[in-house]
């Protein structure tokens, strides 16, 4: 599942999972997660029918420490990089070596402290309204990831997001309930971008020399509610300026915002899971849509049964938009840190709908451009370790 300190910090620990200690303030974790994965593509043309691809599914090492620094009061960090384990991003050379910086990129890293006030920390996070559902989804990281339809704008990720820049505060817990809130700042960004585009997959703010991104910023809300098993949470992000073109004066642009309602509960061995999304843009109402995920994940020893269907409405103004997706899994844990999966994920997309394999990496996250009014799909069986 989606790990992070927000999450952790909410759960009121910091300390990862089979963590080993490198020095006395210091763990090294990781998580090594690749599949085969073997692709219908249901196009014609130049595009095969059938596609096959090891997958690097989020694989990434990371480092973490916490300082006590009396009175109550702790520092704490991290530093987490991805890693493409199947080398996308590299480029053969003549001699037959592989290189390329393609295959490594920062994820959530940041230095903060906390204290009975909360947690706050600054640097590359994901977003409370990433994280307020994110233990919603037994898919997660996998072929069938709920961001096919949470977050996704015509196949397009816009507000599933792990941005820059990012300040962030997460209270205590408050009784069952517990409040997240982070600002992401646009000042320094005129060639680094903090979020993409969801409506041409361009980045918000384009880059380039010249362009500036003064202007833009975005803020992201949740709160949620835990308490045995029944989990609840609500989460609100805006995205204030984007899309701007004028480099020479103050940018100007859409803004677009999103809310998300999301629950789960556990009886006995069977978990359930529910997100319902609600997404507009000012100035371009075709992004303007709905979505829900529905799921289902039963424990029976250390084989897990898993389930998914998920409902992407038409944009407000353009029709035929819509798409819906199924998914089946199973995971057989070999033990604690180490798992075989298989998973199967089918879409069907409407006439002018075009969404793919996984959200964030738009219409080509399939490896090829996924068209509109086609049926794709995916067949996946992999290896997952913790460390």
């Amino acid at each position: 599942m989606k790990k992070s300190l927000i999450a952790l910090a909410v759960a009121g620990t910091f300390t990862a999972p089979a963590a080993f200690a490198a020095t006395a303030n210091v763990d090294v974790y990781g998580v090594l997660n690749l599949s085969y994965d073997h692709v219908r593509t249901d196009q014609s043309g130049n595009v095969d029918k059938n596609l096959n691809r090891i997958s690097s599914n989020s694989s990434r090492i990371g480092f973490k420490g916490k300082e006590d620094l009396g009175g109550g009061l702790s520092a704490l960090w991290q530093i987490e990089m991805g890693i493409q384990m199947d080398g996308n991003g590299n480029t053969n050379t003549p001699g037959g070596a592989l290189t390329g910086s393609g295959n490594h990129s920062l994820r959530n890293s940041f230095v903060g402290l906390s204290g009975g006030f909360g947690t706050v920390l600054m640097g590359i996070h994901d977003t409370p309204y990433k994280l307020a559902t994110s233990r919603l989804d037994p898919f997660s990281d996998t072929t069938g990831d709920y961001n096919i339809a949470i977050g996704s704008v015509n196949g397009v990720n816009a507000f599933e997001l792990r941005a820059n820049n990012v300040l962030a505060y997460i209270s205590p817990k408050l009784g069952d309930f517990t409040f997240s809130a982070a600002y992401v700042f646009g000042a320094e960004l005129s060639n680094v971008n903090p979020i993409p585009d969801s409506n041409n997959q361009n980045q918000i703010c384009n880059g380039g020399a010249g362009v500036n991104c003064d202007n833009f910023n975005a803020y992201s809300l949740s709160g949620t509610y835990d308490a045995g098993p029944l989990y609840a949470s609500l989460a609100y992000e805006k995205h204030n300026n984007i899309g701007g073109t004028n480099s020479t004066t103050p940018r100007g642009g859409d803004d677009r915002s999103s809310w998300k309602l999301g629950g789960g509960y556990k009886f006995g061995s069977t978990r359930l899971g529910l997100v319902y999304e609600k997404s507009s843009r000012t100035g371009n109402t075709t992004t303007d849509r709905s979505a829900w995920a529905a799921n289902i994940a039963h424990e029976m020893g250390p084989i897990t049964l898993m389930a998914a269907y998920y409902h992407m409405g038409d944009g407000k103004t353009t029709a035929d938009t819509s798409a819906k997706a199924w998914a089946l899994g199973a995971n057989y844990a070999l033990s604690k840190r180490s798992s075989v999966y298989a998973r199967y994920l089918a879409i069907k997309n409407d006439t002018g709908a075009q969404y793919g394999y996984v959200s964030g990496q738009g219409p080509n996250s399939f490896g090829f451009n996924v068209n509109t009014n086609t049926d794709p799909s995916v067949f996946s069986v992999g290896i997952r370790h913790s460390f």
